[in-house]
């Protein structure tokens, strides 16, 4: 599962309703309005894929980097 690799690295993580249970999942629950997470409650909107896109821009979220530190894996 990637999405745990991704949050480990600090890179950006996108999803729509779909995909909340997967990333909770993968990530331990830490996931939660942790930095450079971003996750629609519906389909993804215009708005939500321009924040997506601005998360990717950044590369690494540093700021996740104890978040990342908890995790066993």
């Amino acid at each position: 599962m990637r999405v745990n690799l991704w949050l480990k690295k600090q890179k950006a993580i996108g999803g729509n309703q779909k995909a909340v249970k997967l990333i909770y999942q993968a990530t331990m629950g830490l996931s939660d309005k942790s930095d450079g997470v971003v996750i629609s409650k519906k389909e993804m909107d215009e708005k939500t894929i321009k924040e997506f896109i601005t998360n990717l821009a950044e590369h690494r979220h540093w700021l996740r980097e104890d978040t990342a530190l908890a995790l066993p894996y």
